[in-house]
């Protein structure tokens, strides 16, 4: 069967993910901004588009704390369809309106693409870009416009079907540790893959391959569960919802989590008190787990 992986928000670094893991890798409309969970809403009710190509004299400029400029209308940030010298907007940016005509181009092969039942979707759903936050002002806000819960999944599920697309799932890329542990907790859905990568800003092959091997699970994967000794400190693997694993540190403090693909699993581990990860891939032999980076660890 055709499978195709399509961004489908918040970020615009899912854009590779998606290039990287399809064999089709034109653009799509949601590839190229960051846009709010609104946003994504809004735009998939009416299914006419028009989110995308707002008047140039309704956009507004807003200004990341790093300085760098992109205007933005209503949810949508459009970063790639304007030019800048260096962080700043150039004086005549509202007379490039080239995306009037390539947001109708890119829509309409969206929907004919997600119409199609004979194809496999795969919508890629990514806050993991590490400076997404600086599209907020606030905790709150950011909860608002880019937390990744089982409300929203569910919401964007009874778009998707109100749209009558069929044959699909979401892949679901967590910057944040607290997010992906509240969604394999709480969501019933059985269309997700839920994924842990931590906070990143340029695009990592080990996770896109990853995602290429992801149809075909490794065949008792839940043996790595139990304890383990990772050079002179404990780590503890548990079995998670979703066909997920949550690891623990000697503290039984949530360090990352892992999943099986292929013949191996894919490691995603933070890196100290920051919302980063190292994304190792590793291999489980006669107790012991092999890791990318030559570390083993060796169960107790």
């Amino acid at each position: 069967m055709d499978i195709k992986y399509i961004s489908l928000g918040f970020s615009c670094m899912s854009r590779g993910y998606g290039s990287l893991v399809s064999p089709d890798p034109r653009a799509l409309p949601y590839d190229w901004n960051i846009t709010t969970k609104e946003f994504v809403l809004r735009s998939l009710t009416n299914l006419d588009g028009g989110e995308f190509t707002p008047a140039v004299d309704e956009l507004s400029v807003y200004e990341m704390p790093d300085t760098n400029q992109g205007p933005y209308k209503d949810g949508i940030f459009f970063w790639h369809d304007f030019s800048r010298e260096g962080p700043f907007l150039v004086p005549n940016w509202r007379e490039e309106i080239n995306y009037l005509q390539k947001y109708p181009f890119l829509w309409e092969r969206f929907l004919k693409l997600i119409k199609d039942d004979a194809v496999r979707k795969v919508f890629i759903i990514s806050n993991a870009q590490s400076n997404i936050d600086q599209y907020s002002s606030s905790k709150r806000d950011y909860s608002e416009k880019f937390q990744i819960d089982s409300l929203y999944l569910e919401m964007l599920k009874q778009k998707l079907d109100l749209a009558g697309v069929k044959n699909y799932e979401f892949l679901i890329l967590f910057g944040v540790i607290d997010e992906f542990l509240d969604v394999i907790r709480t969501s019933k859905l059985d269309c997700i893959d839920p994924r842990f990568v931590g906070a990143h800003w340029g695009l990592n092959n080990t996770i896109a391959n990853s995602l290429i091997k992801r149809e075909f699970p490794m065949p008792n994967a839940g043996r790595i569960v139990g304890m383990y000794d990772n050079s002179g400190h404990q780590a503890e693997i548990q079995l998670a919802p979703h066909n997920t694993f949550v690891i623990l540190n000697s503290e039984k403090k949530v360090w990352g989590a892992a999943k099986s693909y292929a013949d191996g699993y894919l490691f995603s581990l933070l890196r100290g008190d920051s919302k980063e990860a190292d994304i190792f891939t590793a291999a489980e032999y006669n107790g012991t787990i092999f890791f990318s980076n030559n570390y083993n660890w060796h169960k107790v």
